[in-house]
């Protein structure tokens, strides 16, 4: 489950043309420890739709910071991606991203069966018809962090429990799961990058929906056959 600058990647598969449903069922998943979980939402077409199992609506945010380091040990440059997804039950969610330059950021909207995309940026919302590439976005959100942890290492090691969570630490790299549900709830990891650099990954996930406010599209156009990069 390795792949490189997968930050880099994601927003080129927005291609955007045929359709396709959107709403999805949620999947009842029955495990006995975090790993067994993590087999399960590597199997599933949208990780998320699991967490809404038992968690309707929350917030969802990573950030990923490419450093280039010298002989010093100091960091010289750095480059900033960040994704924010809120999902409020199966009717809403909202994503925002800006991956590493040069990929350009764009947001996209989920609101009762419609589908907006806002690629670069711009003024005008698309809204769109359904796309394969679309539901996949949703599951490289989530595993672009994941792979980074080497989860046969973690299961040797004993977790801390604090806050109804069991961490599990490797050096200054954690990752905490809820203890009831055994769904990863946060974490930060760094791995060394070639020529003299490293990737500092982070992510929280936030149950409840009181701090989630929808957002409309103001400016719509409706596309059909075009084709957005």
């Amino acid at each position: 489950m390795r792949f490189r600058n997968t930050f880099a990647l994601v927003c080129m598969i927005l291609v955007v043309s045929c359709e396709q449903k959107q709403t999805q069922q949620v999947q009842i998943v029955r495990v006995e420890n975090p790993f067994q979980m993590m087999d399960e939402l590597s199997k599933s077409a949208d990780p998320f739709v699991i967490y809404q199992e038992v968690y309707p609506s929350f917030s969802f945010e990573s950030e990923a910071f490419l450093q280039q380091i010298n002989d010093a040990g100091e960091t010289i440059s750095e480059m900033k991606a960040q994704t924010k997804l809120k999902q409020k039950e199966n009717q809403y969610y909202h994503i925002e991203r800006t991956p590493f330059s040069p990929v350009p950021s764009v947001e996209m909207i989920f609101d009762q069966g419609l589908l907006f995309l806002r690629p670069h940026l711009e003024e005008t919302f698309y809204q769109i018809k359904n796309n394969p590439e679309v539901s996949n976005l949703r599951k490289t959100i989530f595993f672009e962090i994941m792979y980074y942890y080497d989860f046969e290492a973690l299961k040797k090691e004993q977790p801390v429990q604090k806050n109804n969570q069991d961490c599990y630490y490797k050096n200054q790299d954690f990752i905490c799961f809820d203890s009831n549900t055994y769904l990863p709830l946060s974490g930060k990891i760094s791995q060394p990058q070639p020529q003299a650099g490293q990737i500092v990954v982070g992510f929280r996930l936030s149950p409840g929906e009181e701090e989630i406010q929808t957002v409309k599209p103001e400016k719509v156009h409706l596309l059909r056959k075009h084709l957005i990069i």
